[in-house]
């Protein structure tokens, strides 16, 4: 039997992978030769370094958006701590390095903790836990973890080609059993990941999501967001 979570870490990135087949190649000169960059949005020329890595479970991974929300679940009601961070893509400039840009607005990224005893005074969050199944008098063991994020890339072609990046949904956590169900949806690009880890143990993946194979996917006009329903297990 688990142990009963006394904390809960549980994190979310928007990360643009070293490799997108057709989207993606390496420099082979300039200061960051051997990176990937990202090429052809909107037809244009310009090369957008990625972040350099696949998915990982490290919460300190370079990331274009990351939120993260940490509970203590303390005698009578629990405690939320979040922070979000945005570090989105710039072109590179003539001398190979990224211009600099604006400092991205984190504004509507947000992380919202509820209860079945503040259910009732969260709207948003009541709607997303009613569209995930429940386990018999699961409540009294549940929190709920509601994450609403969107923002803007720093450079306008990349925002006007993509739109605003974003991902929500909701996290029902088990608090007794150790377990976590997440429903909700990310934007068409680019990857996303989720983890959770409960008592300062081992991180579990909640999702891992690729960006839409090929260029031709990612230059079409078609629903910006993709739906996303998981389940962890979370070691204690």
């Amino acid at each position: 039997m688990a142990m009963p979570i006394r904390s809960l870490r549980v994190w979310i990135n928007a990360f643009i992978p070293a490799h997108v087949p057709e989207l993606t190649d390496e420099l082979t000169t300039g200061p960051h030769r051997g990176e990937t960059v990202l090429y052809g949005l909107s037809g244009g020329k310009e090369a957008y370094l990625t972040d350099q890595r696949v998915f990982t479970a490290a919460a300190d991974a370079a990331s274009q958006m990351h939120s993260e929300a940490s509970v203590e679940l303390l005698p009578g009601a629990p405690r939320l701590s979040a922070w979000h961070e945005c570090r989105f893509a710039m072109p590179l400039g003539e001398d190979g390095e990224p211009l600099s840009g604006a400092e991205t607005d984190t504004s509507r990224m947000r992380v919202i903790l509820a209860t079945p005893q503040t259910l009732s005074t969260h709207t948003e969050v009541a709607r997303a836990v009613g569209m995930l199944p429940r386990r018999p008098g699961a409540a009294s063991d549940e929190l709920y973890l509601y994450f609403d994020a969107k923002a803007t890339p720093a450079c306008e072609k990349m925002a006007a080609h993509f739109g605003d990046i974003a991902y929500s949904g909701v996290a029902i956590v088990d608090t007794r059993r150790g377990t976590l169900d997440f429903s909700g949806s990310v934007h068409r690009f680019p990857a996303f990941e989720m983890y959770a880890s409960a008592n300062d143990g081992p991180a579990a993946v909640v999702f891992q999501i690729s960006p839409p194979r090929g260029a031709d996917a990612l230059q079409e006009k078609g629903p910006s967001s993709r739906p996303v329903k998981a389940t962890a297990t979370l070691a204690s």
